[in-house]
């Protein structure tokens, strides 16, 4: 925003889910060029709203294609954390599973954008 000052919210309220606060998101009007934002996973499948619309970055649309290649270039990465020396076999399955073709299938499954 290049020094530019964020503008105080004209009200405040207590969100008690993830969709009251793409419902206040979408429909907060700070003037023209207001902009709300929110996980792609969740606007596009737990909350599907077909009033959101989906911003484009440098003409590349988000969808599951462009996240999972990277194109895309406003992502959040998630990582698989174990502690170094970790003795319970049942973190490395886990952890194996979850990268599996399988584990990868379920989560294309879910909604969520696979590993590419």
């Amino acid at each position: 925003m290049k020094g530019k000052q964020v503008k105080i919210p004209t009200t405040t309220e207590q969100i008690e889910t993830m969709g009251g606060i793409i419902d206040i998101v979408s429909d907060y009007n700070n003037g023209i060029n207001a902009i709300g934002y929110s996980y792609y996973y969740y606007a596009n499948v737990m909350y599907k709203n077909d009033n959101l619309k989906y911003l484009a970055v440098n003409g590349i649309k988000p969808e599951y294609s462009t996240i999972q290649d990277g194109s895309y270039p406003l992502l959040s990465a998630y990582y698989i954390v174990t502690r170094k020396g970790e003795t319970n076999k049942n973190v490395a399955k886990l952890k194996d599973a979850m990268l599996s073709s399988r584990g990868q299938k379920v989560a294309t499954e879910a909604g969520y954008v696979p590993i590419g």
